[in-house]
């Protein structure tokens, strides 16, 4: 990740520029310590089409959206991208780095804290960074599980969408 450029969550800009490679820092209250982590975050293509959000790892140890997000980040031509892409490979930090479903920061499941709200705690402040500037301005959200080690899915796929803009 060294040509990744560290911006804290206030001045993230998902449009700025063809293509962002972003370590967002979030700051964070928990138990009345203030912390902070990072989440990486990269956007590309420009001109017209729709914005899609694509994350990986709400879970974290769903390994297999993460692997393709990130997949994503280093192999696909930003010249092939029409409109804007916003990719997470990891959206539950603590969680991925851990090897478990839940952060274990704060004992959160990211996936239960939507729309984030007020509290304390990392996995409400991930949420609402997202929330704020990759869900809201986003058309199409691809948000991939897996089974992760707790759970046997068969093969499916399901997709759920809205109508109207909020």
């Amino acid at each position: 990740m060294d040509d990744w450029q560290r911006v804290a969550a206030a001045d993230f800009d998902p449009f700025a520029g063809k293509v962002q490679r972003a370590l967002v820092a979030i700051d964070y209250d928990l138990d009345g310590r203030r912390d902070r982590l990072e989440l990486p975050v990269m956007t590309m293509g420009e001109g017209p089409g729709p914005t899609v959000l694509l994350t990986g790892g709400t879970h974290g140890d769903e390994y297999e959206g993460q692997w393709t997000v990130a997949a994503l980040c280093r192999e696909l031509d930003p010249e092939a991208v029409q409109g804007r892409l916003i990719l997470v490979p990891t959206l539950n930090r603590p969680a991925a780095l851990a090897g478990q479903r839940t952060s274990p920061l704060d004992g959160a499941d990211i996936n239960r804290v939507f729309p984030p709200g007020r509290g304390e705690g990392p996995s409400r402040a991930i949420a609402r960074f997202l929330w704020d500037r990759a869900i809201r301005p986003a058309d199409i959200l691809l948000d991939l599980h897996s089974g992760g080690r707790e759970h046997e899915f068969v093969l499916s796929s399901n997709l759920q969408g809205r109508l109207g803009t909020t």
